[in-house]
């Protein structure tokens, strides 16, 4: 029964992980921006993907609510986090311009953006919008 168990955990974790991933993927077109599309507009698939998280939802409420520089900051946020793991490793990020967010950056980052998307709702202080 060990078996079962260990392999039922094992599927639960890896389809956990690998929701995190989708979700981060959109994350990175959320965020991304060009002299076409600002931070914060994305496709319909990808805000759907985004918003069915409801703790993750209500943060990027809170964050849209701020406008450019609430991006900007949760931009930033990832950059850092993606320079923190290079130098962990031993590489110095070089380069003419930012390097693209880095997925494995955006995952670390979901379980922080839930908590504080998860006090917006326990505090009743998620913005409306969309």
């Amino acid at each position: 029964m060990t078996a079962t168990t260990d392999t039922a955990t094992a599927v639960r974790d890896w389809l956990a992980r690998r929701r995190d991933i989708d979700i981060a993927r959109s994350m990175r077109r959320l965020f991304h921006e060009s002299g076409a599309k600002p931070s914060g507009w994305c496709s319909r698939h990808d805000k759907a993907v985004v918003m069915a998280d409801a703790e993750l939802a209500a943060f990027l409420k809170s964050v849209a609510a701020a406008g450019p520089d609430g991006w900007r900051e949760e931009i930033d946020r990832v950059r850092l986090r993606q320079v923190k793991a290079a130098r962990k490793r031993g590489r110095t990020p070089v380069g003419v311009g930012p390097p693209a967010l880095s997925l494995a950056a955006i995952v670390d980052l979901l379980p922080i953006w839930r908590a504080w998307g998860r006090m917006l709702i326990d505090a009743g202080k998620v913005p409306a919008g969309r």
